[in-house]
């Protein structure tokens, strides 16, 4: 385990860039970019704190990081960083950038930064025990100390913004249970309306049996049946002699 028992001094940690900022760093204010300096200030906070760990480490978090004057074009700025304190696996690291006109000599505090960072093993990429800080000069402990103050309320900053994340997520899962009975609900009375609709005068009729189909069949084939033929009447094929004969025949039995 990387540096799990061993102790490391400030002193052990330090890293110094130094960069001339030319017209490539510039900003449309005619300033060296606030962007420039911010990389700066994470390559050599990240290089101290692979200095101290012995590993590779990636950025955690940036406490503080204040501009206090512009940096102009020109200048040669440089970064100084060190390790503050630890924890397990963590590293606070503070870097402080000064500026010099190469011209006159003038030397100038322009930002200052505390940026968290973690060290991971090569391999697995796992968090790893970082060594033990130890303190030589009284400054060095005033550091450490306002370290752990920083690390306390970064702590529960960090618990604060994990309890809201949890609480909007939980949020969310209602508002979604609430969308989908809504959903449900609007199925339901879809269906209880297409039901109630297939009741009422003039909507279609439900399916017949088979017995009652013949019925109807039956019914509709006499309805087209031929009509049948009238009786003939009554001496319509005599003759008219015969006729007249059997009309006086009638005649005489009704007398």
């Amino acid at each position: 385990m990387n540096g799990a028992e061993a102790t490391k001094t400030v002193k052990e940690s330090r890293v110094v860039l130094a960069q001339h900022m030319g017209l490539s760093d510039s900003n449309l204010a005619g300033a060296v970019h606030g962007g420039t300096i911010m990389k700066l200030v994470d390559t050599a906070g990240g290089l101290a704190a692979m200095k101290f760990s012995g590993s590779p480490v990636v950025t955690a978090a940036v406490d503080e990081f204040s501009f206090l004057e512009p940096v102009n074009l020109g200048d040669l700025v440089t970064v100084t960083a060190s390790v503050n304190g630890v924890g397990d696996t963590s590293m606070e690291v503070g870097v402080r950038v000064e500026t010099e006109n190469v011209m006159t000599g003038e030397t100038r505090h322009t930002s200052t930064a505390y940026v968290l960072y973690v060290a991971l093993d090569p391999e697995t990429k796992q968090p790893v025990r970082v060594p033990r800080l130890e303190c030589e000069t009284t400054e060095e402990r005033r550091r450490q100390r306002q370290a752990k103050a920083r690390r306390k309320a970064r702590n529960a900053r960090r618990d604060s913004a994990l309890a809201a994340r949890a609480d909007a997520d939980e949020a969310l899962r209602r508002r979604q249970e609430a969308a989908e009975a809504r959903k449900q609900a609007r199925l339901a009375a879809k269906a209880d309306q297409a039901a109630a609709s297939s009741q009422k005068p003039g909507a279609e009729p439900a399916a017949k049996s088979p017995a009652s189909s013949d019925a109807g069949g039956d019914v509709r084939r006499w309805r087209r049946r031929e009509p049948e033929s009238e009786p003939a009447l009554v001496g319509a094929s005599m003759s008219s002699s015969e006729q007249a004969a059997d009309l006086s025949k009638w005649r005489m039995q009704n007398r």
